[in-house]
């Protein structure tokens, strides 16, 4: 579910006008490219449309197809729109001005214990063996993972996709959530032979629904504790 922020023509004009005078970098997101940066130069009309003129730092080339993108300004979420290039030069592109602007920002949740059974398969970049690995919590940014045998692993190491198997206390009903990429922030060795693996998520802010979806996995979890804390659902002897 994305969250609206505003669709008032007006609003939106203030908003890239006041992002041109501040010189706010914008982050453009497309499917299976590393997201780049630009800069709003100047807003105009062109055979009835109104367009942003985009600078291109890099000189990037952008595929003409559907993308996301993303800016923040001071004190404030940071928010996206959906939107595909009308033109393009070496140093700039255009796009339409959008009719309608999302807040993209999540808050980091702290993190949720899981259930034994939650699980996580998953493969190394460089390695073609799947790892299958017990969830020992999870949050919005990442997760630690628990493997029952040693993994010579390092921090830094790439993996993808991770595809996680999701269960709840009370619900006995699985959540699978994939997730693209995700990378090794900190290993450690445990007793009989185990590695615990912290790994940290790479997830696109243009994926508004991957977000969502381990958002309601962390909600529902999030309530199961407060039950379970709660004083009224405590045996009393």
């Amino acid at each position: 579910m994305k969250e609206h922020w505003s669709a008032d023509s007006q609003v939106i004009h203030k908003t890239f006008t006041t992002l041109i005078k501040g010189n706010h970098p914008f982050y453009i997101y497309q499917l299976g490219r590393d997201h780049f940066t630009v800069y709003a130069r100047e807003i105009f009309n062109k055979n009835g449309n109104t367009l942003v003129m985009l600078f291109k730092p890099d000189g990037n080339c952008i595929n003409r197809e559907k993308c996301f993108i993303t800016f923040q300004l001071p004190g404030e979420p940071i928010c996206g729109f959906d939107c595909e290039p009308v033109l393009e030069t070496a140093e700039h592109i255009a796009i339409n001005l959008p009719q309608e602007i999302f807040k993209v920002q999540r808050r980091k949740h702290s993190r949720v214990n899981t259930p034994g059974n939650s699980r996580a398969i998953f493969a190394f970049r460089d390695r073609k063996r799947l790892v299958n690995c017990r969830v020992e919590d999870f949050s919005l940014i990442g997760a630690r993972l628990i493997s029952d045998s040693y993994e010579d692993t390092r921090k830094g190491e790439v993996l993808e996709p991770v595809s996680l198997s999701l269960y709840a206390f009370e619900n006995s009903r699985e959540q699978q959530i994939n997730i693209p990429e995700a990378r090794v922030a900190r290993t450690r060795d445990l007793p009989r032979n185990r590695t615990e693996i912290g790994i940290s998520f790479a997830i696109p802010p243009s994926d508004l629904d991957l977000l969502d979806a381990v958002e309601i996995y962390l909600k529902m979890r999030r309530k199961e504790a407060h039950r379970e804390s709660s004083p009224a659902t405590k045996n009393t002897v």
